[in-house]
């Protein structure tokens, strides 16, 4: 029996620092002598603009090239260090089976996945990093897919544990991880340890750089050296998971509030309600801050707090992948829905109730019937934020994933009682009051079949042509800021004194209204 290796370096790394350890390794009994040794560098660094399932393609393509040229090995070990690591484990997962593909057969072949220091839950940024990243990085990059959360690393960890779970016979996967490690922890392991075949191993005095790296006088200690070898020469017992749980009765409710919300009003309200109410549930309610207009109308902001719900969903699912999902959502809550929805294919809802959302009217529910089973979109008769702030954006050019939904409605519904409107009141409406509240948690308990009882109202003619008129504001802010810069540009004196003030009152005026708003 041959084997092949294949060896994935991190981010900003080349094989060639992995030498001393493969010379090692060789030298040991196990390692057969007809082994083959294959690396995959990358050339990634962190101003790559591939992304990394572009990268994981790539690697997928040369591992299938490299072990037919070398005889079709009949055993395939992966070793991925840090961003390799994720690399390994998405090349493998597409070439795994799936509807309308057979699979690839070198995937058969793949009999353990070695993961050095694996960023397999993505790399946490601090807040001042958050928020020059997307100055000093502004697009696409390929750092910005290994971010904890992102939609990559989050399909990655869905797809990973649905499609593991369908494998009569799996691949030992180990997670080896160093104890002064700042960037890996016991979290990134859930994923992993969640099956029979999975392990972490810890190695107290690495850290992520020097993992595979000797210690001293080009040798590797006792302790590094023992664990390295285990994890990639020896045998390993299946072992259960202290950290998963496999209980279908179990049902996870995110209640996810909207700009300038606090937690401390509706969200705990329905909180109380839905524990109370529905035997065996578990409500997550994630706080995303103050979140202004001024936030919500840039794009890159708007999208931060996507990641914080994209990795607490593939968290939640790691632990027990036989939860029920639901998810209850107001104004930019809605938001952050509708990006993981039209993002992560893995991602699964039994019940959906949208408040005031943001959403495009345009999103196509059929696409989605199997990640949503039944939904309800509730509308109020009043909704600035909605009707004329978000149309507004979308004529400007800043719409990008939002829309009015929470006002017209979705193009085409969900079904034909999915629509609820419109409430009578203003952006709140729709999560105002305990008939509504109770309503939101009967629907969540029951489905569509419940009978609402809160009052609808017909639409408001006036309010309607205010929001049909509303891309106009947008224009209209356009046309007075590059008038006043053009005023500004031909004043004979004091021109850049005109400019900066041209530039800095109307930021400064139009900052403190949409933070306050």
């Amino acid at each position: 029996m041959s084997r092949l290796v294949f060896c994935v370096p991190g981010l900003n790394r080349k094989f060639s620092t992995w030498a001393p350890l493969i010379a090692k390794l060789s030298q040991e009994p196990e390692w057969k002598t007809d082994t083959v040794i294959e690396k995959y560098d990358h050339e990634a660094t962190t101003f790559s603009r591939t992304s990394a399932k572009q990268f994981a393609q790539r690697l997928a393509a040369k591992i299938e090239g490299d072990w037919t040229t070398n005889n079709q090995p009949s055993e395939i070990v992966l070793i991925g260090h840090s961003m390799g690591a994720l690399l390994v484990r998405q090349a493998y997962l597409m070439s795994l089976p799936q509807r309308g593909f057979a699979g690839k057969e070198w995937a058969q072949h793949v009999s353990r996945i070695v993961l050095l220091s694996g960023i397999n839950r993505g790399v946490q940024l601090g807040k001042s990093q958050r928020a020059i990243l997307p100055i000093l990085l502004p697009g696409h990059f390929l750092v910005k897919d290994l971010l904890k959360g992102s939609d990559f690393v989050t399909n990655l960890r869905i797809w990973w544990i649905k499609k593991l779970a369908r494998l009569s016979v799996r691949p030992v996967v180990v997670q080896v991880r160093g104890g002064q490690d700042n960037l890996v922890n016991g979290d990134d392991s859930l994923d992993i340890e969640g099956f029979l075949e999975g392990h972490e191993m810890l190695i107290e005095d690495a850290n992520h750089a020097n993992i595979l790296l000797p210690d001293r006088l080009s040798d590797f200690s006792d302790e590094k050296y023992r664990r390295l070898r285990q994890a990639i020469l020896r045998p390993f017992p299946n072992t259960p998971s202290d950290h998963r749980v496999e209980n279908e009765d179990q049902k996870i409710f995110f209640v996810v509030h909207g700009i300038r919300d606090k937690n401390d009003d509706w969200v705990a309200a329905i909180k109380k309600l839905i524990e109370s109410e529905i035997p065996g549930s578990y409500v997550m309610q994630p706080y995303l801050g103050r979140f202004s207009a001024l936030h919500f109308m840039i794009p890159a902001v708007r999208r931060v707090n996507v990641r914080k719900f994209q990795d607490l969903y593939s968290s939640l699912l790691a632990a027990n992948p036989l939860a029920k999902f639901y998810f209850v959502g107001h104004s930019y809550g809605t938001y952050v829905f509708g990006h993981s929805l039209l993002n992560l294919t893995g991602i699964e809802f039994e019940r959906v109730l949208l408040a005031g959302s943001v959403l495009p009217e345009s999103i196509s529910w059929l696409e989605r019937r199997t990640q949503v089973k039944e939904l309800r979109n509730c509308r109020a008769q009043l909704d600035v934020p909605v009707a004329v702030l978000c149309k507004a954006l979308c004529a400007i050019g800043l719409g990008d994933g939002i829309g009015t939904a929470g006002y017209t409605g979705f193009s085409i519904p969900f079904d034909p009682d999915s629509e609820r409107f419109y409430f009578p009141g203003g952006h709140g409406a729709t999560i105002s009051g305990d008939i509504c509240r109770t309503d939101i948690v009967e629907f969540m308990k029951n489905g569509p079949y419940c009978q609402p009882r809160t009052t609808t109202v017909k639409s408001n003619p006036l309010f309607d042509r205010f929001h049909t008129l509303s891309p106009l504001l947008g224009y209209i802010v356009l046309i007075l800021w590059a008038a006043l810069l053009w005023m500004a540009a031909r004043s004979g004196q004091n021109q850049i004194l005109h400019v900066l003030e041209a530039i800095l009152i109307p930021a400064v005026c139009g900052t403190l209204f949409l933070y306050f708003y």
